[in-house]
């Protein structure tokens, strides 16, 4: 138990260090805007989030995905990343989202995030799914503790299901 805890503590300093990090500020490169625009209904956008992710969910999005790289747009950045995040949530279509932003500006926050960023955000995603949830070490650990007695074997992982073998012992 001692081994997983350490492996575990690990984990936590090697890729949990978002959780203490303040919000990160970006210098905009123009100044070409006189005022911020504020986004329509935000509370209900906040509430809806809060109540399918949670705060961890929401501050990882702004913090590791969202505050690195610029979105167009007069509105603050953490709401263009809110007005997202809730996008993905809720699966809404352009014309659903028109409540809070019109539609052409949230489809140029769209376009940004999807087309014009893909690639750095799935390179993002892939090494966290890689490394920030479990390790080969915890899974060696925890196999040794809660597998039956006659299965020495970590159970794999694949497609978001579980593998299981059944044999007869004589």
């Amino acid at each position: 138990m001692k081994e997983i805890d350490k492996c575990f503590k690990r984990l936590l300093f090697d890729h949990w260090q978002f959780l203490g990090e303040e919000w990160p500020l970006i210098d905009p490169l123009s100044n070409h805007r006189t005022g911020v625009k504020n986004v329509a209904h935000m509370k209900i956008i906040k509430s809806k989030l809060m109540k399918r992710l949670g705060a961890i969910p929401v501050f990882f999005f702004l913090v590791v995905f969202w505050s690195c790289l610029p979105y167009p747009g007069p509105y603050r950045k953490v709401d263009k990343g809110l007005l997202v995040l809730y996008h993905l949530v809720t699966g809404k279509s352009m014309e659903e989202m028109e409540p809070h932003v019109p539609k052409t500006s949230f489809y140029v926050i769209y376009a940004a995030f999807y087309k014009t960023h893909h690639k750095i955000h799935t390179k993002a995603v892939a090494k966290c799914l890689a490394t920030m949830f479990s390790t080969i070490h915890i899974r060696l650990h925890c196999a040794k503790l809660q597998n039956p007695p006659l299965f020495h074997q970590v159970t794999l992982h694949l497609d978001g299901h579980d593998t299981r073998l059944s044999c007869e012992v004589k």
